[in-house]
């Protein structure tokens, strides 16, 4: 398939590992192009690019393009623009369809990307080290609230830190016993990048969830899930990240999970004895031993 060859981005040179990197943020739009306009927008050439579908094993840009709009399309066969899911005029239903088929992207796109070995590994870590912080700003990091809650009922205390001083005060204080993960869609924040380079320089152990996998933050993470959600990597263009905080939240969940499978019954008893805790606190009740 088309997108999951430009995310595994096997055998590409760093040229076209930037081009695939376009493409994928640029997914809806690209549909759109021809092709000395995508050369311009991916500073590459025009025989660059001729050369890339050759290598994806299309005939030539059209094949390509038309291989790309079949795995865009939603079920009833219209593509979405990820960043205008929505557009003046629409129904109530063409609302409704549109986010649905958005988020069922994401989805999808997970599904394609998700590495089981990868994601066990970053399970028996979290297990190994038993507490988490989540760094990150804006919308996505509202996917790591659920996240919290989920880690927190099972036994793993889990901390966000979603603002400049908090982050600057945790990983200067940060002594690698807890795992870190970073969200950042983009990869650029500079906060970010700064808080994973003392995180790395400190040792801590860190899961990067982003759609930019070649950002300078990724070099410092151990593990590296990537959202190929078709939307910007700016907020700046877009009306909202209704895929990409679909894509956050599924990987969250998986990781949830895989941590509770590797030990199921020891976790759902810790699950039961916090709900019956947490039952008899709202309830007034101070004799249920914990």
């Amino acid at each position: 398939m088309i997108l999951k060859e430009l995310q595994s981005k096997s055998n590409f040179t760093s040229t076209e590992r930037n081009l695939a990197d376009y493409i994928l943020s640029h997914a809806q739009e690209v549909v759109h192009m021809n092709q000395n306009v995508l050369a311009d927008a991916a500073f590459v050439s025009p025989a660059c690019i001729s050369r890339f579908c050759r290598k994806l094993e299309c005939k030539n840009y059209r094949d390509f393009k038309l291989c790309l709009i079949k795995e865009l399309q939603d079920v009833n066969g219209k593509v979405i623009d990820m960043n205008y899911p929505f557009q003046p005029g629409d129904t109530l239903e063409d609302i409704a369809r549109s986010l649905y088929s958005a988020n069922v992207s994401g989805f999808k796109s997970c599904m394609e990307t998700l590495d089981p070995a990868v994601i066990a590994s970053i399970a028996r870590d979290i297990i190994l080290k038993g507490c988490i912080d989540v760094y990150g700003v804006g919308v996505t990091v509202s996917a790591a609230v659920q996240f919290r809650e989920y880690m927190s009922r099972i036994g793993y205390p889990t901390h966000i830190y979603d603002n400049i001083y908090e982050q600057e005060l945790r990983v200067l204080t940060n002594d690698a016993t807890h795992m870190a993960i970073i969200i950042s869609y983009s990869g650029k924040t500079r906060s970010i990048v700064e808080a994973a380079r003392i995180l790395y320089q400190r040792g801590s152990w860190l899961l990067l969830i982003t759609a930019n996998r070649f950002s300078e933050m990724a070099k410092y993470a151990k593990y590296v899930l990537t959202i190929n959600s078709g939307e910007q990597l700016s907020i700046s263009g877009k009306l909202g990240m209704f895929s990409s905080l679909t894509s956050v939240s599924y990987f969250l969940n998986v990781i949830y999970a895989y941590v509770f499978v590797e030990d199921y019954d020891k976790h759902k008893k810790y699950l039961e004895q916090t709900a019956k805790y947490q039952l008899g606190f709202f309830e007034g009740r101070s004799d249920l031993s914990y």
